[in-house]
């Protein structure tokens, strides 16, 4: 598995706000040794509110739907549009400026100054990226002769389909953005022993060569994603559509970023093969590191156990007072009731004898009269 972690990020808990670490990073992933890859998705960090805890929460709801829309930048004219969801972006000779309005779910774009090559997609791709709240997409632009801009949902796991239409010069490689809700992906809180930070760390899923995973990032002055003074996890699109996030580039060796042992094609992790005597100890300092880590698992585990325990026979012996109460009022208590039926039976026979014994009295009487 391909595995990376981030010290840009070091966080004094998980659920501390990830000051001075804002901005957006994207993560890829490929099936064939890298000759093609998917967008998995971006994720945005603001940091003013979101914590560690909420960047992994965010990743593991699983990929972004993603599509595509093409066109040649000299064939676009006057009218072509695009519509993506409720929004049409609408191809004008200079008639409008390039904008959005979200009121209308319209927008403009201008291609009286188009020039060929990807000038012309970055505008379109940059006015996406610039309205990225009411639109909630990302676009990155590739091509030249042909430009092809890719969208991707802001929303990571999202499943609602997203339509999408063209006109004549515009084409929409697909009906609706799909792939949302992928698993390729697992985000974690990796706590480093030797800082006392929490980083954030990505696992890929898949196992062997074949599958693969990235960090990428824009091209440009104001995407910084490197090992300068300033790195930290930043995407910026500047509004003017100078930069954007336009084509793609392989971070895997960004000062931040690092890829941890056992990941695919990396070959220099501590301890990777027993030849010398060096590389035995490191080669047990690793296994040493893989017993603690275990150990400290399961000590975790078995201690929350324990816990669960102690509660599931507190509530257990709670459940046997509460019916021992229920039942005292509600069952019969077969004693008394014996007593009491047997008590009123005698009552009821006594009274019968008496009223046979008052019935007859008059006949004695009569009796006597008539001797």
């Amino acid at each position: 598995n391909d595995i990376f972690r981030t010290s840009a990020i070091n966080a004094l808990t998980p659920t501390t706000a990830l000051a001075g670490t804002d901005g957006v990073f994207g993560i890829r992933y490929s099936t064939d040794g890298g000759t093609s890859w998917n967008t998995y998705g971006y994720v945005n960090v603001d940091a003013s509110t979101d914590t560690l805890t909420d960047v992994v929460g965010r990743i593991n709801q699983g990929s972004a739907q993603a599509g595509s829309f093409s066109f040649t930048p000299g064939s676009v004219v006057a009218g072509d549009s695009i519509t993506i969801g409720a929004d049409t972006f609408t191809f004008n000779n200079g008639t409008a400026a390039t904008t959005y309005n979200a009121a209308t779910h319209t927008g403009t774009i201008d291609i009286t100054a188009a020039a060929a090559g990807t000038t012309f997609a970055s505008k379109v791709a940059a006015l996406i990226n610039r309205n990225l709240s009411d639109l909630n997409l990302y676009a990155t632009n590739s091509g030249a002769a042909t430009s092809v801009i890719s969208l991707t949902s802001a929303t990571l796991g999202s499943t609602t389909s997203i339509a999408t239409s063209a006109s004549a010069n515009v084409t929409a490689n697909q009906a609706y953005l799909t792939g949302g809700a992928g698993t390729q992906v697992t985000a974690s809180v990796y706590h480093d022993t030797s800082t006392g930070y929490y980083q954030l760390q990505l696992t890929d899923n898949s196992k062997g060569n074949n599958y693969q995973m990235r960090i990428v990032t824009g091209t440009g002055a104001d995407v910084l994603l490197s090992g300068s003074a300033d790195a930290t996890l930043r995407l910026r699109t500047a509004l003017d559509g100078s930069t954007q996030i336009a084509s793609y580039t392989l971070t895997d060796t960004a000062a931040e970023w690092s890829v941890t042992q056992n990941a695919s094609g990396v070959t220099n992790w501590d301890g990777k093969d027993i030849l010398t005597q060096s590389g035995a100890q490191l080669a047990l300092a690793q296994l040493d590191a893989a017993i603690n880590t275990k150990d400290s698992a399961r000590a975790n585990l078995g201690a929350l156990q324990n816990r669960l325990q102690n509660t599931i026979t507190n509530l257990q012996i709670q459940a046997e007072n509460l019916q021992a109460a229920e039942s005292r009022i509600s069952d019969v208590d077969v004693a008394t009731e014996m007593t009491m039926f047997t008590r009123n039976n005698i009552m009821a026979q006594a009274g019968v004898a008496m009223l046979a014994q008052a019935n007859s009295l008059p006949q004695l009487a009569l009796q006597l009269l008539q001797g």
